[in-house]
C-alpha cells in the first residue's frame, strides 16, 4: 500500500471517530502553552512593521511566516502528537 493511500485512511479514521478534532484541541493547548502562539504573534508583526501596513496582505503574512512557524514548534510537542497519532492507528490496528 503506498503511504498516501495510507495517509488517506489514517486521515479518514481520525476523521470518523472524532479524534482529528481531539489531537486538534491538544496541539492548541500545547503550543499555547509553550509560548509558540505569541512568538508567531510577534514575528507576524515583524512581517507587518517590516513591509508596512498597506503593502502586505494577510496571504503574504502567512506565506512569509509560515516556514518560520513550522519549524519553531517544539520538538517536545510534536513528539507528543506523534506518540499519540501512533497510539491511535496502534489500538486501530489491534482491533481487526
Amino acid at each position: 500500500m503506498s503511504d498516501d493511500r495510507e495517509y488517506a485512511i489514517i486521515n479518514q479514521r481520525l476523521v470518523e471517530k472524532g479524534d482529528k478534532e481531539r489531537l486538534r484541541a491538544i496541539l492548541r493547548e500545547q503550543l499555547i502553552k509553550s509560548g509558540w502562539r505569541d512568538a508567531l504573534k510577534l514575528e507576524c508583526r515583524r512581517v507587518v512593521q517590516e513591509q508596512g501596513l498597506d503593502n502586505i496582505s494577510v496571504d503574504e503574512i502567512i506565506k512569509q511566516v509560515t516556514p518560520h512557524a513550522r519549524a519553531t514548534i517544539p520538538s517536545d510537542v510534536k513528539q507528543d502528537l506523534l506518540n499519540r497519532i501512533k497510539e491511535i492507528v496502534q489500538n486501530e490496528s489491534d482491533s481487526f
